[in-house]
């Protein structure tokens, strides 16, 4: 009988899923030392209150090969009720909670802690907010229904914090007012700060504290209203997302003029960034936020929620002068039909891009307005890739997925009555590989190396791509791109 030795035994748990994991450190003495580790290395997730009492005892079974294994950590309390033993039941969980930290604090190497509901977790133990601020080797911290009691744990915080997600509960009641600018309450980590992602806070201010090193930002359903805020509050921003930022009580375009023209006239008295490295968005905060330096990257996500009509493309690019531009855009009628969108290309801004990606979003609402999508996309050939002097790649997508189906039970079916749209008879025939060569051929300054074409219908849910010439991911820093179909190579 052949016997393996330990060190091989041990290293089949490198290779083993979790629930094979769990089976093994059942075994014997040896695995149960060292199988746990694995289980918890990568991320642990909580999102029941009788899990945490039962990860705390497991994890206290043998602290010593567990407890310096944990580094990122995901609690989701679950939420109070006005039943006397479902509070009794949360405010024992959240002593339990307190517990597992103080003994990450005392021996652990957490570095992300996740706790979504933060303040109904506070009101059951506020002794927690102390275990909290104990873990030293913390550098990611993510909140969810912050109120003022979390906002208090913030403001207490030494921790060389890196990265903070702080998300306001709108619908949380409380009788004590809550600061809604982060950068008051997060002022303990305000040298060592890099990425702060806020969502309904009122982000920056006349008197917000500076962030000197913060170069990612990301504002989630945050009204925008005075870019030289920013500009103060974080001087040395390189990547900014919004999320529905601009204010929800103007809706006319000469509203979001005005404001635009406001935060242009400040960025001239008081200056600006000297430059951008991404920003995320949509057409309407951008063109809001009047940002006046060089954007290297703009990726533009618009839809029905938006009112700026095309012609708005052209002040954007202007300002920013980009050498990436990603635009996906759901009201592709307005666009793909519109002449201001295609004079956007023909301006000297546009003369800088190097990257463009296109993605037009057809769906049933607007499927009847596609009678002619041919001279769309013979618009696209001439008037976009045709006159881009340095264009070195171009991506089109066209998705018409849901196109004649109907939500059933979660589910997306086929209306029984469904008659196929022009648009939908015009893709069933459309070349992909014809069109790429197409686009490779009309580009004057035969700059264009790359081009990408992919179509998602209802028959084909996870894309066709058609790749012409080599592939290429831009160069975002620490984000990635995200991977799409597989592509057939022509």
């Amino acid at each position: 009988m052949v016997f393996l030795t330990e060190d091989v035994l041990l290293h089949t748990l490198t290779f083993s899923d979790s629930q094979t994991l769990c089976a093994l450190i059942s075994t014997c003495r040896t695995f149960h030392q060292h199988g746990a580790k694995y289980l918890i290395e990568d991320e642990v997730t909580l999102s029941k209150n009788r899990n945490v009492k039962s990860f705390f005892l497991f994890m206290t079974c043998d602290n010593l090969h567990r407890i310096p294994y944990l580094r990122r950590l995901t609690l989701i309390i679950n939420r109070a009720t006005f039943d006397s033993r479902d509070i009794a039941d949360s405010m024992e969980t959240a002593e339990v909670v307190k517990e597992l930290l103080l003994l990450l604090a005392q021996g652990g190497k957490l570095v992300q802690l996740a706790i979504i509901r933060a303040e109904s977790i506070l009101l059951g133990c506020r002794e927690l907010s102390v275990a909290v601020c104990a873990l030293k080797t913390l550098r990611s911290l993510i909140l969810t229904q912050v109120g003022p009691l979390t906002s208090d744990m913030l403001q207490s915080l030494t921790i060389p914090l890196v990265s903070i997600a702080v998300e306001e509960e709108s619908a949380f009641a409380t009788p004590i007012p809550l600061i809604r600018n982060p950068t008051q309450f997060l002022c303990g980590t305000q040298e060592t700060l890099r990425e702060l992602s806020a969502t309904y806070f009122e982000v920056a201010g006349p008197n917000a504290s500076c962030y000197p090193n913060v170069h990612s930002l990301s504002l989630r359903y945050t009204d925008i209203l005075d870019t030289q805020h920013y500009v103060h509050a974080f001087p040395n921003l390189k990547n900014l997302t919004t999320v529905y930022g601009a204010p929800s009580e103007i809706e006319e375009d000469e509203g979001l003029a005005a404001l635009r023209e406001k935060n242009r006239h400040a960025q001239q008295l008081f200056g600006t960034w000297p430059s951008l490295r991404r920003y995320r968005g949509s057409l309407q905060d951008l063109y809001v936020l009047g940002i006046s330096c060089h954007v290297s990257s703009i990726s533009i996500v618009d839809d029905e929620h938006h009112v700026l009509l095309p012609s708005a493309l052209h002040a954007v690019c202007d300002d920013a002068r980009p050498e990436h531009l990603d635009l996906r855009l759901s009201m592709a009628p307005t666009w793909l039909f519109h002449p201001e969108f295609y004079a956007t290309f023909s301006r000297p801004s546009a003369q800088t891009l190097l990257h463009l990606e296109l993605t037009f979003y057809i769906h049933e609402e607007n499927a009847s307005e596609f009678d002619d999508l041919g001279q769309g996309l013979d618009n696209v050939v001439l008037r976009i890739v045709a006159p881009l002097r340095s264009l070195s790649r171009f991506k089109l997508t066209i998705s018409c997925r849901e196109v004649g189906l109907c939500s059933h039970e979660d589910t997306k079916i086929l209306h029984k009555e469904h008659t196929p749209y022009a648009v939908e008879e015009h893709l069933v025939k459309w070349d992909l590989g014809a069109y790429a060569r197409r686009c490779r051929d009309a580009n004057e300054a035969k700059t264009l190396k790359s081009v990408t074409i992919t179509l998602f219908t209802r028959h084909a849910w996870e894309g066709v791509t058609v790749q012409l010439g080599p592939t290429y991911q831009y160069d975002f820093g620490t984000d990635s791109e995200s991977k799409g179909p597989s592509a057939i190579d022509f």
